[in-house]
């Protein structure tokens, strides 16, 4: 159960991570790419904030996000960026602020690993150094004192693993930046999280936590998902017993732009979409039937997600999703009803055992 500071002190870490390391360049000597990885695990450096963030063919929106992380108060940390394949000019973007700032680092995807932003994060938590992580997405932008708030928190906090705030939202109009009053989700926290997460009462975005490194597993996100990473990885960690607090202050705001919008999906984009919402859920059921929080009415929520999104696959006609999706449902329906019998069969038995 997240807890509040018992005092909020505005005193911060002024130590700034300064460590210089060796510069790797491409042919045309502009482009800073580190070519090889270590496979030994990087040594944590405490107080350090490990910022992630994968990219694709950003050049035109990641300056903004990069600007942002500089523009920090708190000063201990590093950037990750992790670029996914661009073949725009992201890289050349990239490069001028590597060159000007040493605790900016710049990775390529290495070509073995799948393709994918969630390959991107986990490739990029593996070389954080930092005792705290955060992900971020390469056309969002942080508040000056974001890393400052949840630091403070987590630092007071010794007991807690991840800080969770609010996340806003913005927009570019005619050259400027537009702040909406709307929020990521109305309510953040919960004294019931598994099942107010389930329920949609609360919605954690993917920037809205800073994570004691800790805490996490070595692959945090799913590969496999195309969409509700963020949910599941949110979900896995809740059931882990993560210990948690809450602020209400807003630290990001998400960009809306036309890169957002879904008018443009053809059906095969909209029943793959659709199909991931399935498989998500279906990965939480999977988890949840073996966790002492399964409930016939967790479960029940599940298998109505799954069988709602599968209703929404089979309106596009895509033939190979609708296959699978099925399979989704039978299968769930097979758990709910597998664990009901059993569970009433053992209540059954209890007395004649005692």
């Amino acid at each position: 159960m997240a807890r509040k500071s018992p005092t909020y002190k505005n005193q911060l870490n002024k130590t700034s991570f300064q460590k210089r390391r060796q510069k790797r360049f491409d042919s045309s000597g502009t482009v800073f790419i580190y070519r090889k990885v270590k496979s030994s695990p990087p040594k944590t450096v405490p107080m350090l904030v490990s910022l992630i963030m994968p990219t694709f063919n950003r050049a035109h929106l990641i300056e903004e996000t990069i600007k942002s992380v500089i523009a920090q108060t708190y000063k201990s940390w590093e950037l990750i960026i992790i670029d996914d394949g661009s073949t725009d000019k992201t890289a050349i973007i990239i490069s001028k602020y590597v060159h000007q700032h040493s605790n900016i680092h710049y990775f390529t995807r290495p070509s073995h690993l799948p393709k994918g932003a969630n390959t991107c994060r986990n490739f990029g938590k593996s070389l954080a150094r930092g005792e705290f992580i955060k992900w971020i997405d390469s056309d969002d932008i942080l508040t000056p004192k974001a890393l400052a708030l949840q630091v403070d928190y987590l630092k007071y906090n010794p007991d807690i693993d991840v800080c969770i705030s609010q996340i806003g939202f913005f927009h570019v109009e005619g050259g400027k930046q537009v702040f909406s009053k709307a929020t990521w989700s109305p309510k953040i926290y919960a004294f019931d999280p598994i099942k107010d997460y389930l329920f949609n009462n609360i919605k954690w975005q993917t920037a809205a936590g800073l994570w004691r490194k800790q805490c996490l597993p070595n692959e945090p996100f799913d590969v496999h998902l195309k969409n509700s990473q963020e949910w599941i990885m949110h979900f896995k960690m809740l059931l882990r017993n993560v210990r948690f607090m809450c602020t209400d202050e807003v630290i990001y705001f998400v960009r809306y732009h036309d890169e957002r919008m879904t008018s443009n999906r053809t059906n095969a984009k909209w029943a793959e979409y659709y199909y991931h919402q399935c498989l998500s859920r279906m990965m939480a059921l999977e988890m949840l039937h073996q966790h002492e929080a399964y409930s016939f009415k967790l479960a029940l929520r599940l298998v109505m997600f799954i069988g709602f999104n599968y209703m929404r696959v089979l309106r596009y006609r895509q033939l190979h999703y609708m296959n699978k999706g099925f399979k989704f449902l039978v299968k769930a329906m097979g758990i709910l009803l597998g664990h009901t019998i059993i569970t009433k069969y053992q209540q059954k038995m209890a007395p004649a055992l005692s």
